[in-house]
């Protein structure tokens, strides 16, 4: 009843907010950013510790700069995520820019009957890299996902990405789903930066730090053979982005394991590198640790 109640309130709220023109937005993101990152200090540790390990020849006023901006920019993704809710394929074509050499990517591919994998990671505004494709290409989208623990804002959520056809695909059934449906041209996006389980990750370092990565990712591409391409949807002013698509692996079954994992942390953490403050620094990223068998195996392999 509680969670009832909660999703009655704040479903309201959200089309409110949804429908509010970007200016105001921007202003609302202001507050927010002042009660959540000067009151609340929400997750403030975790951001700096996070920066401090992933920069340290970095000093502290750059650090501060950095974790002041992403602030900022963490309260516009969130307003962001919420304007999903009731903007149309015209507003996304506004707000979602994408290069003529970025389509040629995707369609020089797609037009040869080949499907892709587009990679990409909590950078810039992730959730709107669905209404940017939308507006953009006619090839189905499937994006891989996580439900979500609350059901009634799975349901939102769900509503938010299907809106203009994506296919969402539970991260559990992917593989299962893509071979069944493997006849069809389609991309297929994963945000491949989450954290997962330990045990059975792909170990690397990222930022500087030891990192697991999925491996599910690499897994689908190399069994059914299908391009890597990556996804940077870099910010260019607030409530502006553009996606640039690059191809990252051509020929998947060519590749050593590991390869392919390696390429997209590669590429990501170059993106961060240059841009640090638009990445999802309130992630806890780096809460597992590599389990003892995990390197006694890498250095059994590196022998």
């Amino acid at each position: 009843m509680r969670a009832v109640l909660h999703y009655l309130i704040i479903v309201p709220l959200a089309y409110l907010i949804a429908l509010m023109p970007f200016f105001v937005l921007r202003g609302l993101a202001y507050v927010m950013y002042f009660f959540l990152y000067k009151i609340a200090g929400y997750r403030v540790k975790i951001v700096r510790e996070n920066l401090k390990n992933a920069f340290p020849e970095k000093n502290q006023n750059e650090l501060k700069r950095i974790e002041k901006v992403f602030y900022l920019h963490l309260t516009d993704i969130m307003l962001e995520t919420l304007k999903m809710l009731t903007m149309s394929l015209k507003d996304a074509k506004k707000h979602m820019h994408i290069p003529e050499e970025s389509v040629e990517v995707i369609e020089q591919l797609n037009e040869k009957g080949i499907s892709t994998i587009v990679a990409l990671g909590h950078y810039g505004c992730w959730e709107w890299g669905n209404f940017g494709y939308h507006a953009r290409f006619d090839t189905e989208l499937r994006g891989i996902y996580h439900p979500l623990s609350d059901s009634y804002f799975e349901k939102l959520m769900y509503h938010m990405r299907t809106r203009f056809g994506s296919v969402p695909v539970k991260m559990k059934d992917t593989l299962k789903y893509m071979l069944k449906n493997n006849d069809k041209v389609s991309n297929i996006a994963f945000i491949a930066d989450q954290a997962p389980s330990p045990n059975g990750a792909h170990w690397t370092m990222f930022l500087n730090q030891e990192t697991p990565f999925f491996s599910g990712m690499e897994k689908i591409a190399r069994k059914l053979n299908m391009p890597i391409v990556f996804l940077s949807i870099d910010k260019i002013k607030r409530n502006v982005y553009v996606m640039n698509f690059e191809l990252l692996v051509e020929t998947p079954r060519s590749t050593v394991q590991g390869e392919i994992t390696e390429s997209y942390v590669r590429r990501l953490e170059k993106r961060i590198q240059e841009q640090p403050e638009y990445w999802l620094w309130s992630h806890r990223r780096w809460k597992h640790k590599r389990p003892e068998n995990e390197q006694l195996y890498q250095m059994t392999v590196n022998n």
